[in-house]
């Protein structure tokens, strides 16, 4: 089984570095995976990082890049899809600093086990400076199934999984018809396009990564302005005001 690694970043070299290099190690089987990054017409060094991620890896493993140049939003996404050859596709977030050992095996695992999932997150570290954007733990109910469990509830995209055969059966809507935003972002939509298909979506429960979100990460990474600026030209003004704090 083939799996597509898609990642969309913008100015964030820092973390996408890690990133990068965090998850080509956690994938067992790199002769079967692809990874798919596409540079939303980043200003910083984030050219320089893929290149040399490129060139370090590109013999281990299929990599693809795309240096667009223009910022597309939460839109580029739509190409991303569009780019993956796999029967799972994963997206990963740039934010996102450490991974499961396996990880292409895990999601091949849960979603055969859970064939009722369409759409399906690892787990997130939770520590004192960052939640992981994981809603709180009530919000989720237990699935327990041959030693796994899944939670169904609210499920977010900074490592998330679905079959590339659901996808096709949405992607006309998700790629032509819907229009993403900072307020209507991928993950939101295909985990509502999956439900529409009779798929639930929910969190891998207990096999987690680091997902880097909030101001402390982003002051130590370096992408404090670009986050406040992100913030502020969505119109959310509460959480630029949040970041605003760390300058």
């Amino acid at each position: 089984m083939k799996t597509s690694f898609v990642i969309l970043t913008w100015n964030r070299d820092s973390m996408l570095k890690i990133c990068i290099e965090k998850l080509i190690k956690s994938i067992a089987n790199k002769a079967e995976s692809e990874i798919i990054i596409f540079n939303n017409n980043s200003t910083d060094s984030t050219v320089s990082v893929l290149n040399e991620f490129y060139l370090m890896n590109h013999n281990e493993i299929n990599i693809k890049i795309v240096n667009h140049k223009k910022n597309l939003g939460l839109n580029a996404y739509k190409k991303l899809m569009r780019m993956a050859t796999g029967d799972v596709i994963i997206e990963v977030d740039d934010d996102v600093l450490e991974f499961p050992v396996g990880i292409d095996e895990i999601f091949e695992s849960y979603l055969y086990t859970f064939k009722e999932f369409g759409f399906i997150s690892l787990d997130v570290i939770k520590n004192k400076h960052t939640n992981g954007a994981k809603p709180p733990e009530e919000k989720y109910i237990d699935i327990t199934r041959d030693g796994k469990t899944i939670q169904y509830g609210p499920t977010g995209g900074w490592c998330a999984g679905f079959r590339a055969a659901d996808y096709k059966k949405i992607s006309f809507l998700f790629e032509r018809v819907i229009p993403l935003s900072f307020k209507r972002g991928e993950d939101a939509v295909l985990s509502k396009l999956f439900s529409i298909m009779g798929k639930k979506s929910g969190i891998i429960k207990d096999i987690r990564c680091l997902h880097a979100t909030g101001p402390y990460y982003a002051k130590m990474f370096g992408s404090l302005e670009r986050d406040i600026e992100k913030y502020d030209v969505a119109g959310i003004e509460n959480m630029r005001d949040i970041y605003k704090k760390y300058q």
